[in-house]
């Protein structure tokens, strides 16, 4: 994460609404934390189950990531894996890292950002001592900017092996805006996602030893 600044892994037992919020934008939007300190308590825990269970969604965790899922209409399950950065001060999200799928089913790293990036520089993302990779960014909006790319078996080793991953965006001023996000637990995770989305079960493991 960035030094020097206010924010926080969002995560279970984390905010509820920004957790949420952040969820439901990708189970809608896609067709498809812990902090350096966490505030968790009964009340809020509450609070989250009762909102969960609005909305018929599951969520679980693998150490920094989340996995919510949701029924669909025409009987399936769509469930998206994610890491969401936030500032708890403004209580938004400043940045979400996620793995969902398209209409036709095909598994996809996104990384959404806050509006004002410079489009033309992509996001790079850098998997532990894995070569770095530049995602285009689809679009941008009033609320946030997105980059997407396909899970390739590469990247899904790289992120499988990494303890942390850098991500960086350049924002319309030139101005450069990088995030280390723990991305432990993302193997187990993979798998419950899969499992969750019911789609074809994939190997354990992508990684080479």
């Amino acid at each position: 994460m960035r030094r020097g600044s206010k924010i926080a892994l969002l995560g279970v037992g984390g905010s509820a609404l920004m957790l949420l919020a952040a969820a439901g934008a990708f189970l809608v939007g896609h067709g498809v934390g812990t902090s350096e300190r966490v505030v968790s308590n009964k009340a809020a825990h509450q609070r989250e189950q009762t909102a969960l269970a609005s909305m018929n969604m599951t969520k679980s965790a693998f150490q920094a990531w989340s996995l919510v899922c949701r029924p669909w209409p025409g009987g399936e399950r769509r469930c998206v894996l994610f890491i969401a950065v936030a500032d708890p001060d403004k209580k938004n999200v400043l940045l979400t890292f996620s793995v969902a799928r398209t209409p036709q089913g095909m598994p996809v790293l996104i990384v959404d950002t806050p509006p004002g990036v410079a489009v033309n520089q992509g996001i790079t993302v850098t998997a532990g001592a894995a070569e770095e990779i530049k995602i285009p960014i689809q679009a941008c909006g009033p609320q946030r900017c997105r980059a997407m790319t396909e899970l390739t078996l590469p990247l899904r080793a790289a992120l499988e092996k990494a303890d942390v991953t850098a991500v960086t965006y350049v924002k319309a001023d030139n101005q450069q805006s990088t995030y280390n996000l723990p991305t432990r637990g993302f193997k187990d995770g993979l798998v419950a996602w899969y499992a969750g989305s019911e789609l074809p079960q994939q190997p354990v493991s992508a990684a080479v030893n």
